[in-house]
């Protein structure tokens, strides 16, 4: 018996919560690509380098919240589900133990 996760390992509400963790991706994506993307580039607004690296740093940082907001949102889904698979699991050991009986 495999430990993979089935779909019976998860809540009722999983897929809703998955749509969740990957709409904090998405609404970081969107946002930088509204206010920084100059036609499939980034655009040098400000005639300060030193200013310049700063507001990359600061969408970079942005980013980096973003994907880590959908990682825990994502463990949250998949840690229970985890859990119901090892239950899942050892039940069929123990099946298959009584019936090597």
């Amino acid at each position: 018996m495999s430990n993979e996760l089935v779909p019976e390992d998860f809540g009722p509400d999983a897929m809703a919560d998955i749509a969740y963790a990957g709409s904090a991706v998405i609404a970081v994506v969107a946002d930088v690509d509204h206010h920084h993307n100059a036609d499939g580039g980034w655009d040098c607004w400000q005639d300060d380098p030193a200013e310049e690296i700063r507001i990359v740093r600061g969408v970079i940082a942005q980013i980096e919240a973003g994907l880590k907001e959908a990682k825990q949102r994502l463990a949250d889904v998949e840690r229970p589900a985890r859990l119901a698979a090892a239950r899942r699991v050892r039940r069929a050991q123990v099946e298959v133990e009584r019936e090597a009986e």
